[in-house]
């Protein structure tokens, strides 16, 4: 590999006997590619001058060859290719690097990559920025490819730019949603393979369709007549008295002064609208959750919905610089530090060494409750009472705090074998400090929550006309609403509790939690 590197005449390139692994393949692969010129490797061969269909179904069988083929690419003009049945998963970089390639020929029109799982999220990413530079495909197969996850929504994002697109396979894959864009953008497309996903939306009912006209009927059905949805909850958490509540009323009253709270500590959950623009915008749902933990259960199970926005509001230790001590052991220690001293509630003053774990735990319950109740949920950082600290300390805290946000998701991430999708924090993860005398970045704060809510994926998603003709009528019929008033143990078996309704009978075990 280390030769290869220098190789830049090379025409020719044959180890195939040689049973090389596919670490070393991946190494050779990584070379290859300052290699411009080369021709053949192995069973392969370069498409000859003018050629502009390459068919290299089920060919490939080293990962060397992958860049070879993504070399080849780069120097013909090519209308069809296809891969097909090649395994390409099996060199998660080559496939990489490949993937990136097929983005600097514009002129391909047929592309297949069916049966060359599984294809990572990353490959995906990058698969789906090079489709969206591919203006004149007609034809693309992506079949039994392991795609899932963020990996598929980002192609079936490009999918929908696609507007030469004649047919789309993307049969035995895990596919959970299309846009409904596709039924609108794809205006050419004759044939539609979609079975065998877990459709989730449109219905598995509307994508099992036998012909891609039926389809497009049952997409325009539930779409065509939809409703654009802007509501948003905009959740602030946080432990107790670091200023959410004199927060969110500056917010609301559009003020950049600060308004304090002079009521008791919210409890539970106390819920206000906030529309922060006159004109369209999104319509938010403020929750102002109260920091008291015993609380948090209850949150936990009912109030951390996932289409929100969510503002992790934490305060730093104030500086003290003029004190006297009560107790004379504890000046002897303190005094043998430089400082900067602090006032910690509860525990009189310490010094810097003890921030770190003091401003882990403002924040630390939060974000485990968020990582397993709120999937993959956007998170912003926001800083109170700055005034109470100087700039330097304000600073040191800021990023000792960023430091300790990364550290507590990575030890999640280790805990859980990265199954559950991390919560994202926004800005990386730099916190947003508000004044509490001043009102100074309160207008900041203000300003970026509404330019992250309208970032979020689900904003402005277009919602069936039927859904909301049945919203509507809950809110006008809200005297017909079902309610389950009572729970009684039945003295029959202590394990199954019987809710009564007013219209309804339902028997359920008792570790169910509602």
């Amino acid at each position: 590999a280390a030769v290869l590197r220098h190789l830049a005449s090379l025409l020719h390139l044959f180890v195939a006997e040689n049973e090389i692994g596919v670490e070393g393949q991946e190494e050779i692969a990584t070379s290859l590619r300052s290699c411009p010129r080369i021709q053949s490797t192995d069973n392969l061969q370069a498409p000859a001058a003018g050629q502009r269909e390459w068919d290299l179904r089920g060919r490939i069988d080293f990962a060397y060859q992958v860049s070879f083929v993504a070399s080849c690419v780069k120097r013909h003009a090519l209308t069809s290719l296809d891969v097909s049945m090649n395994g390409l998963g099996r060199f998660p970089a080559s496939f990489l690097a490949f993937a990136s390639t097929l983005g600097l020929v514009p002129t391909v029109t047929e592309l297949d990559l069916s049966d060359n799982g599984p294809c990572s999220e990353r490959v995906c990413q990058i698969l789906a920025l090079s489709i969206r530079a591919l203006p004149d495909l007609q034809v693309l197969k992506l079949a039994n490819n392991s795609i899932s996850g963020e990996g598929a929504a980002a192609l079936m994002c490009s999918i929908i730019t696609l507007g030469e697109l004649r047919l789309l396979d993307v049969q035995h894959n895990l596919f959970h949603f299309a846009p409904c864009a596709l039924a609108e953008c794809c205006t050419n497309l004759q044939r539609l393979d979609l079975l065998h996903n877990p459709w989730l939306a449109p219905t598995q009912r509307v994508m099992e369709k036998k012909t891609y006209r039926e389809i497009k009927e049952g997409m325009m059905n539930l779409y065509g007549d939809g409703v654009i949805n802007n509501d948003l909850v905009l959740g602030f958490v946080g432990v107790e008295d670091v200023g959410k509540s004199a927060l969110i009323s500056a917010l609301l009253n559009n003020s950049n002064k600060p308004q304090p709270n002079a009521a008791q500590s919210t409890l539970s959950l106390e819920i206000r609208v906030w529309h922060p623009k006159t004109q369209g915008g999104p319509k938010f749902s403020v929750y102002d959750y109260s920091g008291l933990y015993t609380y948090r259960t209850v949150q936990g199970l009912f109030f951390l919905p996932r289409r929100a926005l969510y503002c992790l509001v934490w305060r730093p230790f104030a500086v003290v610089k003029d004190f006297e001590f009560s107790d004379q052991n504890q000046a002897l220690d303190l005094l043998q530090n430089e400082g900067p001293f602090y006032r910690i509630r509860g525990q009189g003053l310490c010094t810097q060494d003890r921030l770190p774990g003091l401003l882990e735990e403002q924040v630390r319950s939060w974000i485990s409750t968020l990582y397993k109740k709120v999937p993959g949920c956007y998170v912003i950082l926001s800083a109170t009472h700055i005034d109470c600290t100087t700039a330097e300390s304000l600073r040191w805290q800021c990023d000792t705090m960023k430091q300790i946000v990364v550290s507590i998701v990575h030890e999640l991430n280790a805990k859980y074998n990265n199954s559950i999708n991390a919560p994202k924090f926004l800005f990386d993860c730099e916190s947003i400090c508000v004044s509490s005398e001043s009102g100074a970045g309160i207008a900041d704060l203000r300003e970026r929550l509404i330019i992250s809510a309208e970032a979020l994926p689900f904003y402005g998603e277009l919602l069936p006309k039927s859904w909301a003709k049945a919203a509507q009528a809950l809110r006008v019929e809200a005297s017909k609403s079902v309610i389950v008033p009572v729970v009684k143990t039945s003295k029959k078996d202590a394990n199954v509790r019987k809710f009564s309704g007013t219209s309804f009978h339902h028997l359920v075990s008792a570790d169910t939690q509602l």
